[in-house]
This record gives structure tokens, C-alpha cells and sequence, in this order.
């Protein structure tokens, strides 16, 4: 969601903006991209996107092989303060746990997040196959 508050320029670190849009340039159908390909993703030159992907592998957040980069677990971290701030992954834990186990199938929630959905909570039917 764009909502932009009323602020000065100098309120504004464009710097971490393109770092979370480098971020965002990652997906399950994306987990690894080259610096060419975070550029095309990003609109970000290929300086720009190369200074963002060696500050997110130095600092932990993305691993590289020297010609590809991917998010490591460690950009979960950025996610988890926001969870633990919600009250309603703990609330709804419960009834999905027992909706689960009443089906025979696995079931989750989500939040809408703009356009995109954000799985919140999950859980598993015993029956139902771990994913990978």
C-alpha cells in the first residue's frame, strides 16, 4: 500500500527503499537471481543492484555462489516482529488447529496485503505430507 504521510525529504532513506525492493525482486517461483536479473526486476541499474544484493549477503540476509544470490533464512527476521505484534496468528492458532483435524486437511490463514496475500497461521492434518 503506497499511503504517503506528509514528510521532509530528508525523512526518507531511499537507500533501504531499494534494498527492500531488491528484497521483494525474490519469489518461490525466483529464489535465486543474478545481479542482471535483480536489475530488470528492480528498474535499479546493475551498480545499484549489485551494492544492495553485497550488503544483504554481508549482513546475512542473502547468500551468494559468485553468480547467483538468494535469501537466506535469516530475512525471516524482518518479518517476525510484525507477527509477534499481531494478536491474530495466537487467537486463531487454535480453531485452525481444530478445523484441520476436523477436515483431514491441512489449513491456513492469510492477510491481505495490498494485492498480495500474507499467510499469518497454518496447520497441518496428520495425514498431510510436510512440504520440502
Amino acid at each position: 500500500m503506497n499511503l504517503r504521510m506528509d514528510r521532509k525529504a530528508t525523512d526518507y532513506l531511499g537507500s533501504l527503499a531499494k534494498g527492500l525492493s531488491v528484497i521483494e525482486a525474490f519469489s518461490a517461483e525466483r529464489p535465486r537471481l543474478s545481479i542482471a536479473e535483480v536489475s530488470a526486476a528492480t528498474g535499479y541499474d546493475r551498480a545499484t543492484a549489485r551494492r544492495c544484493l553485497l550488503t544483504l549477503a554481508e549482513l546475512g540476509y542473502a547468500g551468494y555462489d559468485g553468480k547467483f544470490f538468494r535469501l537466506t533464512p535469516r530475512i525471516l527476521r524482518l518479518g517476525t516482529a510484525c507477527l509477534a505484534a499481531m494478536p491474530l496468528p495466537n487467537l486463531i492458532q487454535p480453531w485452525l488447529d481444530r478445523l484441520s483435524t476436523d477436515i483431514g486437511q491441512s489449513t491456513s490463514v492469510s492477510i491481505l496485503d495490498d494485492w498480495e496475500i500474507v499467510y499469518v497461521a497454518r496447520a497441518r492434518s496428520s495425514g498431510s505430507c510436510p512440504s520440502a
